[in-house]
């Protein structure tokens, strides 16, 4: 085989090696995506927008401005917004509470499946991960009460 028939062979296997490994990594950082909630008790991404009474009386005047409510009604109306704001707030809590379980039986059942090894480095990627929610929710505590 001629020296530029084996260079040309190398050149293509180390081609193929790098254009490899560079879809293996991408595949796992695509795979990786971020997990949205972490802690059950976490209120500052919750699945449903809750009502809060400060939302309840601002949709009340939203509701006055445009449909020209009586006293009677917006009574009325108030009382209906705030029956829901407590369903939106029990129903919150039994979806984060859910998704706390399932979330705890994904990571139980993936630790079943890993030797002493791959165990080490997933919990270690886990608390990486946790360290870096609880970052992410300082700061979005700041930029919150600016």
């Amino acid at each position: 085989m001629s020296e530029s028939k084996k260079n040309r062979a190398v050149f293509i296997l180390l081609a193929t090696l790098v254009v490899g490994f560079l879809f293996g990594v991408g595949s796992i950082a695509w795979l990786e995506k971020p997990e949205k909630v972490e802690a059950p008790d976490n209120k500052t991404r919750l699945i449903l927008r809750s009502l809060d009474e400060s939302r309840v009386q601002k949709l009340l005047v939203k509701y006055d401005e445009m449909l020209t409510l009586s006293d009677e009604q917006k009574e009325l109306v108030q009382s209906v917004l705030g029956r829901c704001a407590d369903a939106y707030c029990d129903l919150n809590d039994e979806i984060q509470a859910k998704h706390h379980s399932i979330r705890m039986e994904k990571y139980d059942s993936i630790e079943k499946v890993l030797n002493e090894e791959q165990l080490i480095i997933y919990r270690a990627h886990r608390e990486e991960r946790r360290k870096k929610h609880e970052l992410k929710e300082k700061q979005d505590a700041v930029e919150a009460s600016q």
